[in-house]
């Protein structure tokens, strides 16, 4: 598929929370949509950006990811999870 990449020095996996609230249609025939999705990601060392590794829509999915990465790394997994 492609050439192979370097992981980076990985200081944490990063697990987060995101929702946007979406609001469309009509006066009197408003819809609000909330989308919702957790991404895991890889904290890199001395910098202030991430790399996304994926984006899921369910909590657990989310979780046993960043905690499979995060022992494989012998890495600590922060969690921003709140909702």
């Amino acid at each position: 598929m492609g050439d192979w990449e370097t992981i980076p020095a990985v200081q944490h996996i990063t697990m987060k929370y995101f929702s946007d609230l979406v609001t469309f249609g009509r006066p009197g025939r408003m819809r609000i949509d909330k989308d919702q999705r957790y991404l895991v990601m890889f904290s890199i060392l001395n910098s202030t950006e991430g790399v996304i590794l994926h984006k899921f829509q369910k909590y657990d999915s989310a979780l046993k990811l960043a905690r499979f990465l995060a022992d494989a790394l012998s890495v600590e997994v922060k969690l921003y999870d709140h909702f």
